[in-house]
């Protein structure tokens, strides 16, 4: 679960937000101690791109 929200309310351009998006994804990953997230999107032209990222914890 995104706790910051998406990119739909961030607003455009895409691989801004995107690149935000997943940044965010991986802080999280590292303060819950590792683990994995997927990110999904979506752009005009029925377009689209999901990347899964592992954070491991080193600890």
């Amino acid at each position: 679960m995104n706790n910051y929200g998406c990119t739909l309310v961030w607003g455009h351009p895409q691989a801004p937000m995107g690149t935000r998006g997943i940044i965010e994804m991986i802080e999280e990953l590292v303060v819950r101690g590792g683990g994995k997230g997927l990110f999904t999107g979506c752009a005009a032209g029925d377009t689209g791109m999901a990347v899964v990222i592992e954070v491991e914890d080193r600890g």
